[in-house]
């Protein structure tokens, strides 16, 4: 569908722009390779790791990474458009497909990192049931398991390192 308006151009433009933020924001502007995949691997993410959609050309994040950089650059970085045609609507999905699992890594890494500290019960049982919707038996949440250190999934999910052991708990618990 092509880009008709100099509106919707311009949304595309800051739909780039934004997904490049949040990249931005959780792993720094790109640079050097070695220094780019060592401030990736601090904060839990792979730069080899295949990304894309299904049915598409995948790519290592690293890669896609600074692809998005220079699409960001190339389109509306300091308001200088360097290219002839608009940005497509794929275009801008996959950048902000590409942030949304950036952001969401960071954010699983940081949360087994530290555990779940804050947040009511009641909270932590909707996140988990949540994300693992289909387990048995169904009161999983309340139940100590042996492999948490004998407290519930909720109660591991505080402590460092908790919501990984709630997650590989979980992949037992699915395959019964």
């Amino acid at each position: 569908m092509p880009i008709e308006h100099e509106r919707d151009r311009t949304n595309l433009e800051n739909v780039v722009l934004s997904s490049f933020r949040v990249i931005e924001a959780i792993v720094g502007e790109p640079g050097k390779e070695e220094r780019f995949r060592q401030r990736l691997t601090s904060r839990g993410l792979d730069f080899d790791e295949l990304v894309g959609f299904r049915g598409t050309r995948r790519r290592t994040l690293g890669k896609a990474i600074y692809s998005l950089q220079g699409l960001r650059d190339a389109t509306a970085a300091h308001g200088i458009r360097r290219r002839s045609k608009p940005i497509s609507w794929f275009e801008a999905m996959d950048a902000q497909h590409l942030a949304e699992s950036v952001f969401h890594q960071a954010l699983w890494q940081e949360c087994c990192r530290r555990g779940r500290p804050e947040g009511t019960n009641e909270e932590l049982r909707y996140l988990l049931d949540q994300m693992y919707p289909f387990l048995n038996p169904p009161d999983w949440l309340e139940k100590p398991f042996a492999e948490l250190g004998h407290v519930t999934p909720i109660e591991a999910s505080r402590k460092p390192g908790g919501p990984q052991k709630v997650q590989t708990l979980a992949t037992k618990l699915s395959k019964r």
